[in-house]
């Protein structure tokens, strides 16, 4: 049985890692040389796709719908709204930096993350957490001082759309600390990608109009490809629930992180991107402190499970954490799948990748 877990693990893995680097470099070419530069859109397409298609697995049964008005107001809206707006900024960038540069840019939101839940009281300021801080951010300063195709106006809107997400993912961990909300991966799609698409929509009429629309009725681009597009998005979501199903969270974390080095490279040779020494030194520096920071979030859920009497949480689920499917689902929904979860185009500047999650929570969607 272990043999056939590993094996389900393995192929999850690598599932998870081809349809994400493959979203990213679809959508950098959707928007860049696919005839559609309309990342609002693009965003708002993705949310509409994604909620279509959970309403389908909700009409089927699959899904319980058990939030409250309050809850839904509460927990899902503050969330939506701050996912909608990191992803739309996200997008933004695209259309003006290089998709290795803005993945270099992204390594810093495990520092934002530590700083925010620091000012918030999750995190108590230690010598560790000054060294992440540090190492992080003089890698992430190294890389940008090094690129050669610098865009100011994307290079704020990539910045925003790391602190945005970063708020988010500290909101998120304040708000589901109460245990009060408990919903599954397709659940979480289902609530939050309406919320999303009723945000962007107004955004993108004003900022693109019908520009979207006429570039497709002009044959710019194709229909189908906007519909795989989108239907890549929601794959990559379920990838993600089925990735921690056959493993855990840390795994998933873990995975993105060494994803990250796979996107920069293919997309240097892809796109022809110029990646200068000096942003491949400041990268290496920042991994480093993001590797720094994966161990000090899976230390601290070794304390949480020591202090419940528990042992460590393996990178490769036991048997025994399939037998117990109920119990799985009725955990509590974290930020940590809830990065993956609504995925639309902001996985061009994510990456898919739970830079700050935390190990060992609820699975949660895809992209």
């Amino acid at each position: 049985m272990r043999g056939v877990a590993a094996l389900a693990a393995a192929v999850a893995t690598l599932q998870w890692t081809a349809l994400s680097v493959a979203l990213i470099l679809f959508n950098k070419w959707l928007m860049g040389y696919g005839g559609f530069p309309y990342p609002l859109t693009l965003c708002a397409l993705h949310m509409l796709t994604s909620f279509s298609i959970a309403l389908v697995f909700c009409l089927l049964g699959y899904i319980e719908t058990n939030l409250t008005l309050k809850q839904f107001v509460k927990f899902i809206v503050p969330m939506g709204l701050l996912f909608a707006a990191a992803i739309c900024t996200g997008n933004e960038a695209v259309l003006y930096l290089s998709i290795p540069f803005i993945q270099m840019v992204k390594a810093w939101t495990p520092t934002v993350v530590l700083l925010l839940s620091t000012l918030a009281g999750l995190e108590s300021l230690s010598c560790r957490l000054v060294s992440i801080v540090l190492i992080t951010s003089s890698g992430v300063a190294l890389a940008i001082y090094g690129e050669l195709q610098f865009n100011m106006f994307g290079f704020c809107m990539i910045l925003t759309s790391v602190v945005l997400e970063a708020l988010r993912l500290v909101l998120v961990e304040l708000l589901f600390s109460s245990n009060e909300v408990r919903l599954s991966g397709l659940s979480g799609v289902f609530y939050m990608s309406p919320v999303c698409f009723l945000a962007v929509v107004p955004v993108a009429y004003v900022f693109e109009g019908t520009k979207a629309l006429d570039a497709v009725a002009a044959g710019q681009v194709q229909p189908h490809l906007l519909a795989l597009n989108a239907c890549c998005a929601f794959m990559l979501n379920v990838s993600s629930l089925v990735l921690v199903k056959a493993t855990s969270a840390l795994t998933l974390k873990v995975v993105g992180v060494f994803k990250d080095w796979i996107v920069i490279v293919i997309s240097s040779i892809v796109f022809s991107s110029v990646v200068g020494k000096m942003q491949w030194v400041g990268y290496s520096v920042a991994f480093v402190g993001i590797l720094m920071y994966t161990q000090h979030k899976y230390a601290q859920y070794l304390e949480k499970q020591d202090g419940d009497g528990k042992d460590t949480i393996p990178l490769l689920s036991s048997e025994s954490d399939h037998s117990e499917p109920d119990e799985e689902e009725g955990k509590p929904f974290s930020g940590e799948l809830s990065h993956n979860m609504v995925a639309s185009a902001a996985h061009v500047s994510t990456g898919g990748t739970d830079d700050s999650s935390r190990p060992g929570r609820a699975p949660g969607a895809a992209d």
